[in-house]
């Protein structure tokens, strides 16, 4: 679509624009800007200074190779810095990069440690806890802090995430496991791409993005260790739990693009979220209808009136089905201050 005029080649800016949609290339000044356009005036351009698409090709994968050893460097570099041990390093490899940035970024202090309020922000943020698990999380950062001499590293951090996963695994055990028995047909204690595929279909951890199925293909090869294509039972069972955690990651990363969207700042973001899972654990639902919709709006301050709520909700509600997921819930919150400013 960059091509506009059908020439099969692109201006170089474009070639760069192209770079960025890719997710190679950050917006605004960086080190891999910087690299990208070093790249982008080395490639060979017609007489109307056109890159043509093998050209352009050349530098995506110029980019893809920049970027992957860049990360590889990082990831080593922050296993160097914390003594850490080769087993922590791969069960963590693909989130270290965004774990250690988001944990540097709350260590304000640069103190190397977060209090525990800090600590369920971050775990929240990428998804390992809920409002459902916050006293049993709280408990266990509790416990951490104290084997640690009362302070969380990002050693420790980690540490809270491993006991999260077991919690979460031991949890999932009894569901996995008869869906696991169910279609392991030959009963030859594994399953093939196939039947591993209709596992997370009936746990409803079907990937429905491509960001969704990109993370899969890499945790697949991640748990898949010997490369056989084949999992076996606690191979599968890692799977789920990841994949799970993973979806709810990118669900929160959605809200929050949406909530920056509409200005919210993230203590108001965290407010809103616990009234509307506080809401979602009444009805079980996960998602709020119109009187769910009214008893939340009343918890956090909002007096309206039904039939406001009710035209408002036919608004916002994209599929129509009468209930509100958090960011129509987000949205309809920003609709409410918007005609009480009006008003």
């Amino acid at each position: 679509f960059l091509d506009t005029g059908d020439r099969g080649a692109l201006p170089p800016m474009s070639v760069l624009k192209l770079l960025e949609d890719l997710g190679l290339v950050p917006k605004g000044d960086s080190p891999e800007r910087f690299v990208a356009k070093s790249i982008i005036g080395e490639l060979q351009a017609d007489e109307d200074d056109l890159v043509s698409f093998y050209e352009a090709e050349f530098a995506i994968e110029e980019m893809r190779l920049f970027t992957e050893t860049t990360r590889r460097r990082k990831e080593r570099d922050i296993q160097r810095t914390y003594d850490m041990s080769d087993d922590v390093f791969r069960e963590f490899r693909t989130q270290l990069l965004s774990l250690h940035s988001s944990f540097e970024r709350l260590d304000e202090d640069n103190s190397g440690c977060l209090d525990p309020q800090e600590v369920i922000n971050l775990l929240a943020e990428f998804g390992f806890v809920s409002s459902q698990s916050m006293a049993r999380t709280m408990d266990l950062i509790e416990e951490i802090e104290e084997q640690e001499d009362g302070e969380i590293t990002f050693l420790a951090f980690l540490k809270v995430i491993k006991e999260l996963r077991t919690l979460d695994m031991h949890a999932r055990n009894s569901e996995v496991r008869e869906l696991f028995q169910a279609c392991d047909r030959d009963r030859s204690g594994e399953l093939d791409m196939r039947e591993a595929s209709a596992v997370l279909v009936s746990l409803g951890l079907q990937p429905r993005t491509v960001r969704e199925q990109e993370g899969i293909a890499q945790l697949l090869e991640e748990v898949d260790a010997d490369g056989s294509g084949r999992l076996d039972f606690q191979e599968l069972l890692v799977m789920v739990q990841r994949i799970a955690e993973n979806m709810a990651h990118l669900k929160l990363l959605e809200e929050g693009e949406v909530a920056a969207q509409l200005n919210f700042s993230p203590p108001v973001v965290r407010q809103l979220r616990t009234a509307f899972e506080a809401m979602c654990s009444v009805t079980h639902g996960g998602q709020l209808n119109m009187q769910d919709v009214e008893r939340a709006l009343i918890s956090t301050g909002y007096r309206t009136v039904t039939g406001e709520v009710h035209k408002m909700l036919q608004d916002i509600d994209s599929n129509q089905d009468g209930e509100l997921n958090f960011c129509e819930f987000l949205r309809l919150i920003a609709r409410v201050d918007e005609d009480h400013k009006l008003t």
